[in-house]
């Protein structure tokens, strides 16, 4: 027979009270709010603020280990006007900081008397850390640079030269995105100034930091478009091709696509553009999103399940100098999806602006974006939306789609996001707040983490009792069920429809260990109705009555 010790329970649309009834004595399970609230698991109500220096730090890339630790990397302020030094903070999966890490949980490195910044992170399959950044070499100039730490957060003396590559190509380079290859090669991205101009960077590295002289030309490959490119975010694709994704201008700011073969070709198919000449169209070397009445900027790309890209940023008009959160859609083959969103992409305005900065994809298509939105007195909040695989906002996240968080009083801005294990989405940007005359008085890395699926149960089974739990609770196209055991059982979990007839099989004779389990379901074609989910071991059976 089973017990049931506690249930919780993340209904999809509202807070619903269950009573569960055993043995005529009732009990009031806990209860957690819909998708989209902050993990309350988490730092403190599922918010952190962490302080570095004495002045202002901001993250712009966040991780998570294969054990649900998490990095965030970004700079902090020391000293003068552009006295910066990269920072990399890691915290345990609850959002304190690891004191195994660096020093009381921080990483920093200064390279050079000005400003120093991590803009993005990858994680090795031996656990190292790569750092892609820039380093100021005077007022004006910028070399790009990368790191590498390891799992300590020292830095790693076997990478590269004296621990760290930097790259000086051009008069000026930096790099804002990295990607760790299956066979541990490093991709690095980023713009070199050209005389006059920028061309689309990138760079690949051995495993140890020594150029791959397999790819390009002695490991780099310049881009260049009409006017200016700049490499923002990588996506590697199953077969090792890759698409590097950024900001080009050909008369206005657009998004920017690049696809490269494994030795770093460009694959001139993926392209939707060409140059016209006397002679005829020549292709073009990317895909070029445009809007002729103002422009595009491009923040961060995601690849989804069926290899389509997810692309975002911002637009802002050319006589409004406000900016609406833009995501768009492009298919496998580099065309833009025109049946993404409202006909070409999901373009919104919460407030007097709105910027999306992050992006990523559950595993069920589902797209969730990060980024601030700014009211008409200049309050900066946190902004996270969830939408389905079409680009049309789920209605079961938040508010119709969208959360809003403010860490405190002051601005609260998201620039990085990262899916842990559970679907839970974790963003990290930077808390600032000022006094009335601008001076500093809170500051830090700004991290939350929020919910993302339904909870239908977690149950503990133990002997000498029995309990039927039956609640209506609208589910989407995924529920994740939690339960934990006391003892050793063989567990078989299946859908019937109301009258008690299977319908599907989830699991079957699974033998589970004591402790706590985690199983999800996907559901996406199952019709509108009322449905159990059967829990069946030795010891008896459980039933949870869903409603789609």
């Amino acid at each position: 027979m089973f017990r049931v010790k506690e249930i919780l329970v993340l209904p999809a649309m509202k807070k619903l009270l269950l009573t569960l009834i055993i043995h005529g004595v009732f009990f009031i399970p806990r209860l957690i709010a819909q998708p989209g609230t902050l993990d309350p698991e988490f730092g403190t109500d599922g918010k952190v603020i962490t302080p570095i220096s004495s002045i202002k730090e901001e993250a712009f890339a966040v991780a998570i280990q294969s054990d649900g630790k998490i990095l965030v990397l970004g700079h902090t302020k020391i000293g003068g006007l552009d006295d910066y030094d990269i920072a990399l903070a890691r915290y345990d999966i609850r959002g304190v900081l690891d004191n195994s890490f660096g020093t009381n949980g921080i990483a920093t490195t200064r390279l050079g008397p000005h400003t120093d910044t991590g803009f993005d992170l990858a994680i090795q399959p031996d656990g190292k850390i790569v750092v892609a950044g820039c380093a100021q070499k005077n007022d004006t100039i910028y070399t790009a640079v990368l790191l590498r730490y390891l799992d300590d957060g020292s830095p790693d003396p076997g990478f590269g030269n004296n621990r760290i590559i930097t790259e000086l190509f051009g008069s000026e380079s930096q790099f804002y995105s990295t990607a760790v290859q299956d066979d541990g090669k490093i991709i690095a991205a980023g713009y070199l100034f050209n005389t006059d101009h920028h061309e689309l960077l990138v760079v690949r590295y051995n495993s140890d930091g020594t150029p791959d002289k397999t790819f390009g030309n002695e490991g780099v490959v310049m881009t260049e478009f009409e006017y200016a490119a700049i490499g923002k975010e990588i996506v590697i694709f199953p077969d090792h091709t890759f698409v590097v994704g950024g900001r080009v201008a050909s008369g206005s700011w657009g998004f920017g696509l690049v696809k490269y073969d494994t030795v770093g070709n460009v694959i001139k198919e993926f392209a939707n553009y060409c140059y016209l000449t006397d002679t005829g169209c020549i292709p073009g070397v990317g895909t070029i999103i445009e809007f002729n009445t103002g422009f595009l900027y491009f923040e961060d790309m995601a690849l989804a399940p069926d290899n389509s890209i997810i692309v975002v940023g911002s637009y802002e008009g050319l006589e409004t100098y406000s900016r609406d959160l833009i995501v768009m859609r492009c298919k496998p083959e580099g065309d833009e999806d025109n049946h993404f969103g409202n006909h070409r992409a999901v373009m919104i305005n919460y407030g007097k602006s709105t910027e999306a900065r992050a992006v990523g994809v559950l595993r069920n298509g589902q797209i969730v974006v990060a980024g601030c939105v700014t009211d008409d007195n200049k309050h900066t909040s946190i902004v996270v939306t969830r939408y389905n695989s079409a680009g049309i906002p789920d209605s079961t996240f938040g508010d119709n789609g969208k959360v809003f968080s403010d860490l405190g009083e002051g601005k609260s801005e998201a620039n990085a996001l990262a899916i842990d294990d559970k679907g839970n989405v974790v963003v990290a940007g930077r808390y600032i707040r000022s006094d009335s005359l601008g001076y500093i008085r809170e500051h830090g890395f700004a991290l939350a983490r929020y919910l993302q699926y339904i909870d239908v149960g977690e149950i503990n089974f133990s002997e000498n009792s029995n309990a039927l739990l039956v609640y209506p609770n609208p589910v989407d196209d995924q529920v994740i069920l939690n339960f934990s055991l006391d003892m050793r059982d063989v567990i078989s979990i299946y859908l019937t429809d109301i009258q008690g007839r299977k319908i599907m099989d989830i699991l079957q004779k699974s033998e589970f260990t004591p402790g706590n389990h985690q199983q999800e379901i996907l559901l996406p074609d199952l019709a509108t109705g009322n449905y159990f989910i059967v829990l069946s071991g030795t010891r008896g059976k459980f039933c949870v009555e869903i409603c789609k």
